[in-house]
């Protein structure tokens, strides 16, 4: 953490994961190749310093694949930690240390829990599993993490439509008076 602070390098919430992340980049060489187990927290957590974090990442760096366990975590696990709920989600990023292109996209794999897995605690990630991400977008937009982790473009697509209509917020605000909604009973 110390480091980082010398360095002007943001992590939220004390965070050691973001704290291994810059601590990798500055040791690899340019160009080198990165492949870090890591918290999900790197991509879901809002704090303001942990979107600084990503910030400084991801412009730092080019991803090239993500495969998302959080899921299916705890078939990797058994004995005591397992049953205490002691299951951080965690992810599999590969990245090497070139700032990215504006047209960067990288692999994001999101494994999903079935019978199979539990049983094997094996893996087959299928093309529907895949979805490739702009790396630019998702330094623009953090809500594409959790938007790619379950859903497509499509869904994307729809958010950013929804997000051109006007909230029921903003028209209580715009002077509307307020109405409540009344009970039938039904």
């Amino acid at each position: 953490m110390e480091w980082c602070d010398s360095k002007g390098l943001s992590v939220g919430d004390k965070e050691l994961s973001q704290a291994f992340i810059h601590r990798s980049v500055d040791l690899l060489k340019d160009g080198g190749l990165a492949g870090l187990l890591l918290s999900t927290g790197v991509f879901f957590k809002c704090h303001t310093k942990s979107r600084e974090f990503r910030e400084q990442w991801l412009r730092r760096t080019t991803l090239k694949h993500i495969v998302n366990f959080a899921a299916t975590r705890e078939c990797f696990f058994s004995g005591k930690g397992r049953k205490s709920d002691a299951i951080a989600p965690f992810a599999s990023v590969v990245f090497h240390k070139t700032p990215p292109s504006n047209r960067n996209r990288f692999e994001y794999w999101s494994a999903k829990k079935t019978i199979v897995v539990q049983n094997t605690q094996a893996f087959v990630l299928a093309s529907n599993d895949l979805k490739r991400v702009q790396q630019y977008a998702v330094v623009k937009d953090e809500v594409l993490w959790k938007i790619y982790w379950w859903g497509s473009h499509r869904d994307e697509a729809l958010v950013q439509a929804l997000r051109i209509e006007p909230t029921l917020i903003s028209h209580l605000k715009n002077g509307e008076p307020e109405r409540r909604l009344v009970s039938t009973g039904y």
